[in-house]
This record gives C-alpha cells, sequence and structure tokens, in this order.
C-alpha cells in the first residue's frame, strides 16, 4: 500500500497500462497482439488478485479507473470482478471479489457527481461511505452519473 501510495504521488494513474518489460519493447507491436495482458491497467491487476485495499486506494486517486476496459475481456472492472467472483473457488476468494463487486459497482450505479460543485467537494463525494448522505446534501449541484462524469472528463 505504501508503495503504492507512493509512485502515485510521483504521477503514476491506475487507468493506465504499465507497459511492457524492457526486454520486450523490441517487438512492442506483436507483444500487444501475442500478450494482450500487458495492456492490463493495475485497477485490473488487482482485481483478479482480490486485493481489496488496493482497488480502493486506486478509485480514490482517480475515479476514471472505474471506467478502464479490461484489454483481454472488454469488462468493466466492476464486471470483472463479477467475472472473478463466478470463478471463485474458495470462501475467502469469493468473499473478496464480492466486496470488490459490490463496491464497484455501488460507485458505477450510484454515484451521482455534481457538475457545478468544488474539488474538495467531489473529493470528499468520492471517498464517502455513506452516498446516499451526501447526495442528498446536494440539492443545489447538477448531478451526473460516474460513466457520464468521466467521459466528460476524457
Amino acid at each position: 500500500m505504501e508503495l503504492a501510495t507512493s509512485v502515485m504521488q510521483q504521477g503514476a494513474r491506475s487507468d493506465r497500462p504499465v507497459g511492457e518489460h524492457p526486454c520486450r519493447q523490441w517487438s512492442s507491436e506483436m507483444t500487444a497482439k501475442i500478450l494482450p495482458e500487458i495492456l492490463k491497467c493495475p485497477i485490473h491487476i488487482a482485481i483478479e488478485r482480490g486485493q481489496v485495499k488496493m482497488v480502493d486506494l486506486f478509485v480514490r486517486q482517480s475515479v476514471l479507473c472505474t471506467q478502464t476496459r479490461d484489454p483481454i475481456t472488454g469488462y468493466l472492472p466492476y464486471k470483472l470482478a463479477f467475472a472473478c467472483l463466478l470463478s471463485a473457488k474458495t470462501k475467502e476468494e469469493k468473499q473478496c471479489y464480492n466486496e470488490i463487486y459490490f463496491y464497484l459497482h455501488d460507485k458505477q450505479y450510484n454515484l451521482k457527481i455534481p457538475l457545478n460543485a468544488n474539488g474538495e467537494y467531489i473529493s470528499n463525494l468520492l471517498t464517502s461511505t455513506n452516498i446516499t448522505n451526501t447526495i442528498s446534501r446536494t440539492w443545489t449541484h447538477v448531478n451526473v452519473s460516474l460513466p457520464f462524469y468521466c467521459r466528460i472528463i476524457r
């Protein structure tokens, strides 16, 4: 967690692919076709490994990572978590994927972001665990869904 936080403070993004290892860069065009997993973003890897705290850290750092499709399956992160949940074998794995799925699903469909609010308000909204109380105080703001907000940002 400390390493991820430190790297993100340096400018790394959870919604951008890390890329390939330097020893493979000479064949990057073919490598992406043969090994599409090099196009995965840190959010996808954290979901696949069931790292609940890392997923939360990535979403808090940039909500845009919730709209980044997996390069192999084409799934959004919440659907990727659901696919992992369906293929989980142990009870602990299912619990981790279940928590990730509901966390991301909640951000995807229940989070409304005010367009005319200041940056601090939006940051507090994204990190809030009690969305209903936060939304009820936004009657003066124009609210949009998370996917629409991410399209505007991009």
